[in-house]
């Protein structure tokens, strides 16, 4: 699983919170959530700092910085993400599971 408590909705999709220079409530695994629960996405044009986890970039504050389908996509750990680490991601069901993580069938992290 990518981050350890991060919570699967019944469609198979992670719950999260995104916004541009995204902070989060606390840090698990590594990764940042909200104190609702919900995995941290960071959205900004530009990674800032040089922060990553497990080949993730993330900020700061562990928020993952995410990205939609693009060229230029690499694999890690059954994860689609951009070459400067950014996690690939779409808001829609999931369809199957690599290492616990919810995949669209474009082979993506499934969000709400």
């Amino acid at each position: 699983m990518l981050a350890p408590g991060m919570t699967i909705s019944a469609a198979n999709r992670v719950v999260h919170n995104s916004s541009a220079a995204n902070v989060s409530d606390r840090i698990v695994g590594g990764f940042g959530f909200k104190n609702d629960g919900s995995l941290c996405f960071d959205t900004a044009g530009s990674p800032v700092g040089n922060f990553w986890n497990g080949g993730i970039r993330v900020n700061s504050t562990g928020c993952i910085y995410r990205k939609t389908l693009g060229a230029g996509d690499i694999w890690k750990g059954g994860l689609r993400m951009s070459e400067s680490g950014r996690l690939c991601v779409e808001q829609n069901n999931g369809v199957s599971f690599v290492n616990g993580n919810p995949l669209t069938t474009n082979g993506v992290l499934a969000i709400v």
